[in-house]
């Protein structure tokens, strides 16, 4: 009997012995596993995304640097800034070869780096000239833009991969953590069954006692804490892992109740009713979060819980959401938190409070940036950020919960959950463009902001948020089409309208090819003798089912679409080529007139297409006149001043088209190497009735003749017109009262017929 019990307390002993080897075996596997990753995490993951976020810092720096230089013109410190931060960079792609170990984005970088670093090369070497080249340096700079841009792009996937890559090792640890829990969970449970079968064989008293020395070796070795619990919830046991943790808490540690929320109890009165099954959450203490695990061990009418301190895990994935739907400059939510409170806004939209949403887009905000920067620029949008969100606060009592989102760049968008005031959106940009009145101070410059601004109401201007957001977009484009600085409710003409603009967009990109284009000719005439002295090319568009498009509607969509460059080319070249076809003795002084579009002029290719275009046709420069519109001239001054000069010396005339409209500077004008005035149509037709018109026009006329212009008028359709710019000393005219715009042989025609205006009445006035 005896040897009997002696063999199955062996059996026991064995079977425990088997099974603690298999944990022990198991935990360690589970356990190395966590430090290797966690050993990967440190030592590689993190130093590489912390080397990435220094690496993208250091290549935005590289843009103020050259900006610095291209400024000031300090060498020595652009150097110096120059090698610091290339040492910087050198080091921390050092760090990313090293954690990307087969990746062709980070040879890519380094690629783009070695360009950027030669740019910078060329740039020093251009700074630094005795004549500086400062087209070649905003070039370079622009290019070294270009490249930064596309790296920070890169930097951005990286960092994405490898924070994808840092989230799944550690969910892998955290698996595997929960994988030991799990086995000592098992080996609890198997522990308990060995017991079970080894009170068969002895006393009861001393299977209790063997059972609590084994339960208590678990809990008084892990190092996290570890505590049991009455059915009331009162603490029993706490293992060292618990005060610890009381003791980093700044808490007392006699009292380890103050690591559970304050209704435990009821929280275990559930897991007790329930069938047994292990119930988790998470909670806070003071300002750190803890998951807490709790078993119910049913036989021993205890519940062991098992916490750990999650705050770091918690707050990243916090700010890896908070950086997923917010934007980073602005620190407005993004488009992705704007669609899904729109589509939650649209949900909700009732009968008297239906949801609208204001798209405003920030007039000529690229002018500020293409002139002093784009860190001005975003300094000037985070000023505007703050003055729209300081007014959308006193704003509760026509627009409640009324949210600004960033979509992109200079595009905002403002959500209005419930709109129950009448007429809210139209008085909330109105409040808007009064806010808005008083300039804002960025870096010691004085900014005075307009907008652009599209509205539309759910749910007549769209039943869902892509119709909607859509819609009004549109909208803003025909404000911003407009000049700007407005606000415009959509409209279902104006959906028509803007199908109507993309199919004849389309269509325009075939015009060319498809031989539909064609120049007309309206003669420009010597007011004194009336004769012929030279002709402006017009272009035409005969489409083969609308007919004749008007210019006004086709010349806007080439400008938008960037097809205005090979028509304007294509326009030159055919008016050069008929202009060469008309020379004879009769008219070998006639001048053509070509009008350059802004994107045309802004070429740094301009010059050397019409010296091409005039070689292909044989037309003498002096026979070519291109005019620029006053607003396109005084854009850029220094540029427009470099650009007509290289114009000037091929020996063509140069000309100010639309000349009034625009704000030009006198100081400016009289270093404009231009040839002639035009005055624009709008004064001319009201020459006659409009006081200041007249007035306008005559010194337009008294200024062209200081400078020693010549002045011209367009759109002169009257007698009494051509009388009173007679008496003003207008030198040319051109308009209805002589000619419409010809084809190009009934223009010859007109040459050929020496056809002339009989000015005898006006000279005599």
């Amino acid at each position: 009997m005896k040897f009997r019990f002696k063999s199955k307390i062996f059996a026991v002993h064995a079977v425990v012995l088997a099974v603690g080897v298999l944990l022990s075996a198991l935990i360690y596997f589970h356990g190395r596993g966590v430090m290797d990753v966690t050993e990967f995490l440190v030592e590689r993951d993190l130093p590489a995304l912390k080397s990435l976020s220094d690496l993208k810092t250091d290549v935005i720096e590289l843009e103020p640097i050259l900006y610095e230089y291209y400024v000031s013109g300090n060498r020595e410190r652009f150097l110096g800034r120059l090698e610091s931060n290339g040492q910087r960079i050198e080091a921390n792609l050092r760090v990313a070869r090293e954690a990307f170990l087969s990746s062709t984005t980070v040879a890519d970088i380094e690629s783009r780096y070695a360009g950027i670093k030669s740019l910078a090369r060329q740039l020093d070497q251009t700074l630094s000239a005795e004549r500086i080249d400062r087209n070649k340096a905003r070039d370079l700079i622009a290019g070294i833009s270009r490249s930064c841009g596309r790296i920070i792009q890169e930097l951005d996937g990286m960092v994405s991969a490898l924070q994808n890559r840092v989230s799944s090792r550690a969910q892998a640890s955290h698996d595997k953590v929960y994988g030991i829990i799990g086995l000592v969970a098992f080996f609890s449970g198997m522990l308990f069954l060995v017991v079970l079968i080894a009170g068969h064989y002895v006393r009861a008293h001393l299977a209790g006692v063997e059972e609590r020395k084994r339960l208590a070796m678990f809990p008084e070795r892990n190092p996290n804490p570890v505590l049991s619990l009455a059915l009331d919830g009162a603490v029993l046991f706490a293992n060292p892992g618990a005060t610890e943790m009381l003791r980093k808490l700044g808490a007392d540690p006699t009292h380890p109740a103050v690591l559970f929320p304050g209704d435990l109890a009821q929280r275990l009165a559930r897991l007790e009713s329930s069938s047994g099954e292990p119930e988790q959450w998470e909670h806070t203490v003071g300002e750190r979060t803890l998951a807490c695990r709790i078993h119910f061990l049913e036989d021993f009418r205890v519940f062991h819980a098992y916490l750990w301190d999650i705050t770091e895990r918690k707050q990243a994935e916090e700010k890896l959401n908070y950086q997923a739907y917010h934007d980073a400059l602005t620190g407005l939510p993004n488009r992705y938190l704007f669609q899904a409170r729109m589509v939650e806004a649209l949900s909700r939209g009732r009968e008297r409070t239906h949801p609208a949403l204001m798209i405003l887009n920030v007039d000529r905000l690229k002018q500020v940036n293409d002139s002093l920067g784009h860190v001005v620029g975003d300094r000037l949008l985070q000023a505007v950020v703050q003055r729209l969100q300081a007014m959308l606060q006193g704003c509760e009592e026509m627009c409640a919960d009324s949210s600004l989102y960033r979509l992109e760049g200079d595009l905002f968008v403002i959500l209005m959950p419930g709109t129950a005031v009448t007429g809210a959106p139209v008085r909330l940009a109105e409040r808007i463009a009064a806010h808005m009145k008083e300039s804002l101070r960025i870096d010691g410059r004085e900014f005075f902001v307009t907008f652009s601004i599209g509205i539309a109401v759910y749910p007549s201007d769209g039943e869902d948020p892509v119709t909607l957001v859509k819609n009004a977009d549109s909208t803003m484009h025909a404000v911003k089409r407009r000049g700007g600085n407005g606000y415009q409710c959509y409209t279902q003409e104006m959906n028509a309208r803007a199908l109507d603009a993309l199919e004849l967009g389309n269509a325009l990109r075939h015009a060319l090819e498809r031989d539909e284009l064609m120049l007309h000719y309206q003669p420009q005439l010597d007011i004194r003798s009336g004769r012929i002295v030279g002709v402006e090319a017009l272009i035409r568009w005969r489409h083969p089912d609308r007919g004749m498009v008007s210019p006004a509607e086709f010349i806007p969509l080439a400008e938008e679409s960037g097809l205005i460059a090979p028509i304007g080319e294509w326009v030159l070249r055919s008016a050069c080529a008929q202009a060469r076809k008309w020379q004879g003795a009769e008219s070998a002084a006639l001048t053509v007139a070509v009008n350059i579009s802004a994107r045309q002029f802004q070429s740094l290719d301009l010059p050397g297409m019409v010296e091409r275009i005039l070689a292909e046709t044989g037309l003498p420069p002096g026979n070519l006149e291109l005019e620029v519109t006053e607003s396109v001239a005084m854009g850029d001054v220094e540029f427009t001043i470099a650009a007509l000069r290289k114009l000037k010396e091929i020996g063509l005339k140069l000309s100010i088209d639309d000349f009034g409209t625009g704000y030009s500077s006198l100081s400016y004008l009289k270093r404009f190497p231009i040839d002639k005035l035009k005055v624009d149509q709008s004064f001319v037709r009201n020459l006659i009735t409009d006081a200041n018109d007249r007035a306008i026009t005559e010194a337009i006329i008294t200024l062209g003749h200081g400078l020693k212009l010549k002045v011209i008028a367009e759109g002169v359709e009257t007698r009494e017109q051509l009388d009173l710019l007679c008496r003003y000393g207008c030198d040319e005219m051109q308009g209805y009262l002589f000619s419409r715009p010809l084809s190009g042989a009934e223009f010859a025609q007109l040459v050929i017929e020496d056809r002339r205006l009989n000015v005898a009445s006006h000279a005599a006035a």
